[in-house]
């Protein structure tokens, strides 16, 4: 074995680094895993609740207005809410402020800029998906009337 190769071979063996108590390594970037509502999903209830899991505990103070949002398509209008996140199911939760409003469009941005717990590693990719909030009910008129 050459000093080279031993010098690589050694070098390829460091490539996990140790922060805060956990073993990292280059490609052990954060993943999101699943979401709700579903991308593109139709007659979402106008109360729902916005979730995104991750694969690992994220740093919850990454979560905020310019990195996780919701934002009315068809108003052009960032919807105002609050965000919240829970360590042991690893989900960030975002809940509109106010109904959504029946029949729009909505979509949700994950910036890749949201980090992992351990050693601030970044998402590996942020995540865009939009879904369609359920048509107002008709209105119903007494016959009787």
């Amino acid at each position: 074995m050459t000093a080279c190769t031993s010098r690589c071979t050694f070098a390829a063996t460091l490539v996990a680094l140790t922060c805060a108590g956990c073993i990292r390594t280059h490609w052990d970037e954060p993943r999101i895993v699943a979401v709700t509502p579903e991308p593109d999903a139709v007659e979402v209830p106008v109360d729902a609740v916005v979730e995104v899991r991750f694969d690992e505990r994220i740093r919850a103070s990454t979560l905020d207005a310019g990195n996780f949002y919701v934002w009315d398509v068809d108003g052009d209008v960032e919807v105002p809410g609050v965000r919240s996140y829970e360590i042991e199911t690893r989900a960030a939760r975002f809940v509109s402020d106010e109904l959504y409003l029946p029949g729009r469009r909505y979509r949700v941005v994950v910036d890749d800029d949201v980090r992992s717990e351990c050693c601030g590693v970044r998402l590996r990719n942020g995540l865009i998906w939009e879904f369609t909030t359920a048509p107002a009910a008709p209105a119903t008129v007494d016959p009787g009337r």
